[in-house]
């Protein structure tokens, strides 16, 4: 029964009160619990992977972060390999021991991917190739490069041409992004899910609720730092309009050598629909107006994801771009 007061408003009886300011405090101390010890999961969770994942290369320290780089072989030039969008250096597994076999190569984790540090700094393409040339002058791997890059990594390859043309020797692009693909491509179901499950995760990740749903991990290879890559993630998407304009920045690259890799075209593989699937193949056609020495393959059987479906092919354009620079 509600007791009233001087002022004519009813209040609940003190007991009442007290009853429900119990209430809350235990709600409130059950959920605080219950994120201590999700915290607590992720914490202990990412070092039991961490033990027994330890990274297979080099973490070279810049401006206080570490930044992971795996090279392996010997010989000149340097291949560099530049992954896609949240990928990790061992994307390339399949194509860089083989070529290792005849020259240097090195993949790396890009800040907040892998066992690199997470950077606050904005993921657009100029940013990235401007840390991929810090770490290959703090590893004092020489140029000209011979640069490898999937999707967003073509991107930032382009766009490291821009900046130091001098420091290439010739490029290959495994299914890049064209500068047009933002304006050209229509939003579809994929990519719309992806994108609210990236914030969703990036929320959870730090209570280990991510991890506990099999959203710490690519394929089968599982995330160190989940809560830093679903940031990361969500900050290369974020920059795309920015990073696209960056990329139609460069027009051209002048006579270096450009070997361009596309997935088949056929409907029966990949993706998207058929209006994307068109546009995405004219707009590879046009990244051979880039160079004056370019080709373009289209390769068949292969997804966007060239180098797990058909890694030979990779390797057999590298290889023979090796060829063409060292004579």
């Amino acid at each position: 029964m509600s007791t009233p007061n001087s002022t004519g408003l009813s209040f609940p009886p003190i007991r009442a009160r007290s009853r429900l300011r119990t209430v809350f405090v235990v709600l409130f101390a059950c959920v605080a619990l219950s994120a201590l010890a999700g915290a607590l999961f992720e914490l202990l969770a990412t070092r039991r992977i961490a033990a027994r994942n330890p990274p297979a290369g080099r973490l070279i320290d810049i401006s206080g972060r570490k930044n992971h780089i795996f090279c392996v072989g010997s010989g000149s030039p340097t291949v560099i390999f530049i992954s896609g969008l949240g990928e990790t250096y061992d994307s390339w597994f399949k194509v860089q021991l083989s070529v290792a076999q005849s020259t240097r190569t090195c993949s790396y984790d890009r800040a907040g991917l892998g066992w690199s540090d997470r950077s606050l700094a904005p993921r657009d393409v100029l940013r990235m190739a401007t840390e991929l040339h810090d770490l290959l002058a703090a590893s004092d791997l020489k140029p000209p490069y011979l640069l490898v890059g999937h999707s967003l990594g073509g991107g930032i390859a382009r766009v490291f041409d821009g900046q130091y043309p001098h420091e290439v020797a010739a490029m290959v692009f495994v299914d890049a992004v064209p500068a047009g693909f933002l304006s050209r491509l229509q939003p579809d179901v994929w990519d719309e899910n992806m994108s609210r499950t990236a914030h969703r995760m990036k929320r959870l990740a730090p209570f280990g609720i991510a991890r506990l749903q099999g959203r710490c991990q690519i394929d089968d290879r599982p995330l160190i730092h989940c809560s830093d890559f679903w940031a990361t993630f969500i900050g290369e998407r974020e920059a795309l309009p920015i990073s696209v304009r960056q990329i139609a920045g460069v027009q051209s690259i002048g006579d270096t050598p450009l070997w361009i890799l596309s997935r088949d075209t056929d409907p029966a593989v990949g993706w998207g629909s058929p209006e994307n699937r068109l546009a995405w193949d004219e707009m590879q056609e046009d990244l051979a107006k880039l160079s004056t020495r370019s080709r373009q393959t289209i390769v068949k059987g292969a997804t966007h994801y060239i180098q797990d479906d058909q890694p030979d092919a990779v390797f057999a354009a590298i290889s023979e771009m090796l060829t063409l620079v060292r004579n």
